[in-house]
């Protein structure tokens, strides 16, 4: 039975790191996932049965195996107990997600300004000092172009490796790739 909780208790750490890996929010396949900029739209869909089962194959397996070893209680007692405890375990972890963790990221979404900061680009039309010219840079998949301006408001020459800084009323705000990797 030690054997039967230990395996448990790895399959909700597998669940748990791709819970981490992939997040709980899904993508409604019928709704594009980017806007006309290649921005990601946010998701539609949360999938909460996955961190709560995770949770609860954690805890069924942590608490059985521990039962088993550290107690004098039978397989079918320790399996009870932990069972238990992990339907609390489970639905708690269902509460925060639902009741504090959602609503409190959906409150503060992203900045819209700020989504597509540290995409690569080229500038296609060249930015005089001050003035806009056009940048071409690849999102999800395809390629966009937009008005670009300077940060620092000096020109730029066709074909040159740019960074997009951010968009505001779409303009794209770029800086040169020699000086961020200068920073770097």
């Amino acid at each position: 039975m030690s054997l039967l909780f230990l395996a448990i208790l790895f399959t909700g750490l597998f669940l748990s790191v791709v819970v981490m890996w992939k997040g709980v929010e899904r993508h409604d396949r019928r709704v594009p996932t980017s806007d006309s900029l290649g921005r990601e739209l946010p998701p539609g869909i949360v999938a909460h049965w996955l961190p709560v089962v995770a949770v609860f194959a954690l805890s069924l397996g942590f608490i059985g195996y521990w039962l088993l070893r550290t107690t004098s209680l039978d397989a079918t007692t320790a399996l009870l107990v932990a069972g238990g405890t992990s339907v609390v375990a489970s639905g708690v972890a269902y509460l925060s997600m639902t009741r504090w963790i959602l609503p409190a990221a959906r409150r503060s979404p992203e900045d819209p300004r700020y989504a597509l900061q540290g995409v690569p680009g080229t500038i296609v039309a060249d930015v005089g000092a001050l003035g806009t010219g056009m940048v071409a840079y690849s999102a999800n998949g395809r390629t966009v172009s937009l008005r670009a301006r300077s940060v620092d408001g000096l020109p730029l020459a066709a074909g040159s490796e740019v960074v997009i800084d951010r968009i505001e009323e779409g303009i794209a705000f770029v800086e040169l790739w020699s000086q961020v990797e200068a920073r770097i």
